[in-house]
This record gives C-alpha cells, sequence and structure tokens, in this order.
C-alpha cells in the first residue's frame, strides 16, 4: 500500500496521521507551519513531509484535507491544476460540507480523481500537533458526503471510525445544531461570566464543560461560521425564540405551569 497523505497537520491531522501508523500505514504530510511540521514529524504522525501538493499527490492513492476549510478550497484547486491520475482519492476533515462538495464535484468530475467530502466527529478545545492522540477517532462517526471508494473507507475504519454517509446539506443543518451553535453558546455565556467576574471552574460540571468549550480557538471557528452561516443564522433564531417564551414564563407561571413547561422542554 502506498502512504496516506494529510494535508495540515494540526490536531486532526496529526492525530490522523498517529492513528494510521499505529495501524501500520505510512503517511506522508504536507504543512504551511513549520513548527506544526516539524512537532508532527517530532511525534511521528507522519514519516516524512512533502514540499507542496503535487508532489504528495504523486506519492499518495489517498489524501486528507485537515486544514481549515478555507485552505482546504485551495489545496483541492491546487491539486486539480496540478492534473492528478485518475485513481486518486481526495477527502477532507471540515465540519461544513456543501461549498466543498460543490466545489470537488465541479473540480473533480467522474472519470478522473475522486473527490469525497468528509467529517470526522472528533477533535477537542485545543489545537496543534502537540495535542495530536492515536485514539482520537476510536468509535466517532466519520461523515461522508457520498458513497466512497473500498480504499478510503478501509482507513477509516483502521483509525477506529464508523463511516456513514450523510448528504452535504442534511450534514451542514445537523452540524448548526449539534456543534456550531453550541460552541457559539458557549463563548456567549464564558463572556457574560467574565463581565460578572465569574469562572467557569467555580460552577459544577455543566459550567466546567462548557469553560472547556469555549476555550476552542475562534480563529478556525470564524472559517466555520462564515461557511455555514445560513444553518447557524436560523439555529440561533429559533433557539432566541425558545428562550424568550421561556424567560417570559418564568415571570408568570405559577410553580406547577412551570414545572409542566421545564418538562415539555426535556421531552
Amino acid at each position: 500500500m502506498r502512504p496516506a497523505g494529510i494535508a495540515g497537520l494540526g490536531l486532526i491531522g496529526a492525530s490522523l496521521g498517529l492513528a494510521l501508523r499505529r495501524a501500520g500505514v505510512e503517511t506522508l504530510g504536507l504543512e504551511v507551519h513549520p513548527w506544526n511540521r516539524s512537532e508532527a514529524l517530532r511525534r511521528g504522525a507522519v514519516g516524512a513531509s512533502r514540499p507542496d501538493m503535487a508532489s504528495l499527490a504523486a506519492d499518495c492513492d489517498v489524501i486528507f484535507l485537515a486544514a481549515p476549510p478555507s485552505a482546504n478550497l485551495e489545496i483541492l484547486e491546487s491539486i486539480a491544476r496540478a492534473h492528478p491520475r485518475s485513481s486518486l482519492i481526495l477527502t477532507d476533515t471540515g465540519s461544513v460540507k456543501s461549498l466543498i462538495a460543490a466545489r470537488g464535484s465541479s473540480l473533480f468530475p467522474p472519470g478522473g480523481a475522486c473527490f469525497v467530502p468528509g467529517h470526522p466527529m472528533a477533535g477537542g478545545s485545543s489545537s496543534g500537533p502537540g495535542e495530536a492522540r492515536a485514539d482520537l477517532f476510536q468509535g466517532a462517526t466519520w461523515y461522508l458526503g457520498r458513497e466512497a471508494p473500498a480504499a478510503l473507507l478501509d482507513l477509516i475504519g483502521m483509525v477506529g471510525a464508523r463511516a456513514e454517509v450523510l448528504e452535504p446539506g442534511a450534514h451542514d443543518q445537523r452540524m448548526a445544531e449539534l456543534s456550531h451553535v453550541p460552541q457559539i453558546l458557549a463563548w456567549a455565556m464564558a463572556a457574560r461570566w467574565r463581565a460578572q467576574g465569574i469562572e467557569g471552574a467555580q460552577g459544577g460540571p455543566v459550567a466546567r464543560e462548557l469553560a472547556r468549550i469555549a476555550a476552542s480557538d475562534p480563529s478556525l471557528w470564524a472559517d466555520i461560521a462564515h461557511e455555514n452561516r445560513v444553518p447557524i443564522a436560523g439555529a440561533l433564531r429559533g433557539l432566541a425564540d425558545s428562550l424568550g417564551s421561556l424567560g417570559s414564563d418564568l415571570e408568570t407561571l405559577d410553580p406547577g405551569a412551570l414545572r409542566a413547561r421545564l418538562k415539555e422542554l426535556k421531552s
């Protein structure tokens, strides 16, 4: 088997490299940031690095794009300009799928190199290859925007994840509800706490978990929020309506009616 390529050696890319190498698959990396590159090499996430996408594509059968969403779009275009061989399989790991799926379909039509939109449900509030773990994908769902070739499915299985096909638009709506809006809410709560001189560590498990989520790097999330802005905005408006209604209930309902309202929310 030829090495698997990983473009972007942050937390996700380096963890993927560690997991694949633990499973016996050799890996090659591409990383524009010198520290990330040297750290990923030091930790053994990749066996060697390549200077550009053309050379990475020449040496690999499968390439994972693990850079931020906007960078992944640029990487796709650079690979297309290099006219890769028809057997090359490309996938990404970003949490927004509609835009890159459409771009991939236009750049790689049937009969040539294959692009499969992908998103492993794994990560953390920390970033960078120094935080990478070989078990990061163990038991995780790995969403794919279309049916994938066996070679890609095999690699996903080797890192301990379960592949599931989910249409890109449905994926983005689901992620707005399950991931993107909760991240924004964690930042909003953390901002309220700061304004009142409160720290999440002073609270119970829920507050501590919100504080952990709020520690995530907003620079990556700005990319995500922009690409998935319509589903996120819709989810936020719906949540704001629900919270406004609940606020009115708290001020006006008697204890029995309020208990029923909260049970309704829970169910």
